[in-house]
């Protein structure tokens, strides 16, 4: 029986002085199989159709590569991952504002201080908290010096680096006591699931880009993509997947990537 075989054909943004675009034409395991420049205005030039032994081809899958989604406040992804004492998150993001209460960045937990993983503002202590298994460590007064400031956020197990993107400086680092747990929960993005629902972040949150270690292993590499229809989401580089908005609403888009 032949299996179905889709390769995605990856859009950048043509800059407004510009008459060519570039396209990156990309395997089932996200490598290279052709590069081509089409003309503005003109019909694009599809390469040579791939061939592979036990697969049919059914067509491109097109996704047009952004600098963020945004979040409002009732959008949120679900990762498809269950954290557990080995993961690792490398998020690079810009907190725009925080409101009412707050919320996670990204994160699960089983219930309070239940297994958990992620990363949580707390609008109302002006504190952020990292949450780690069956304990939460707080970086108090923290809110106002990550406000419109890209970040990296870096929880590598119980430890938790948060960097300034631009100057490289070290802002904060936090660190939960170490202890062994399997989330029954997957993580999610702009927001966490607790107990037996989500907790969005409430404010406004850009990602620009996530991954996702188990034990050391990449099992997410996410950018921030519109696909064929031109709806922001989430695309996974490992799993060749998209991962769409979970809440209501719609995420904002922001600008095209250039090449």
């Amino acid at each position: 029986m032949k299996r179905l075989l889709t390769l995605i054909c990856v859009l950048f943004i043509t800059p407004a002085f510009s008459t060519s675009s570039n396209i990156t034409w990309l395997n089932e395991n996200n490598t290279t199989y052709a590069t081509t420049t089409c003309t503005v205005g003109e019909d694009i030039t599809l390469p040579t159709t791939p061939t592979k032994r036990g697969y049919t081809f059914t067509g491109w899958l097109t996704l047009i590569p952004i600098e963020y989604i945004e979040s409002t406040g009732t959008q949120y992804i679900d990762t498809g991952f269950k954290p557990n004492q080995d993961t690792r998150v490398v998020a690079e993001l810009e907190i725009v504002n925080v409101t009412g209460s707050g919320g996670w960045v990204f994160g699960s937990r089983n219930g309070y201080q239940d297994k958990a993983f992620g990363e949580f503002l707390s609008y109302n202590n002006n504190a952020w908290r990292s949450d780690y298994s069956d304990n939460q460590t707080y970086w108090n007064n923290s809110l106002a010096s990550v406000i419109n400031v890209k970040i990296i956020v870096d929880k590598n197990k119980q430890t938790t680096t948060i960097t300034n993107k631009s100057s490289g400086a070290q802002l904060q680092r936090i660190v939960n006591n170490t202890s062994n747990f399997q989330s029954d929960y997957d993580m999610f993005l702009f927001g966490g699931y607790t107990t037996d629902h989500v907790v969005p972040l409430q404010g406004t949150l850009k990602i620009f880009s996530v991954k996702i270690y188990d034990n050391g292993t990449l099992v997410r590499d996410m950018i921030p993509v519109l696909d064929s229809n031109n709806v922001p989401c989430m695309y996974d580089k490992v799993s060749a997947t998209f991962f769409y908005n979970a809440g209501t609403g719609d995420f904002v888009a922001g600008p095209g990537i250039t090449q």
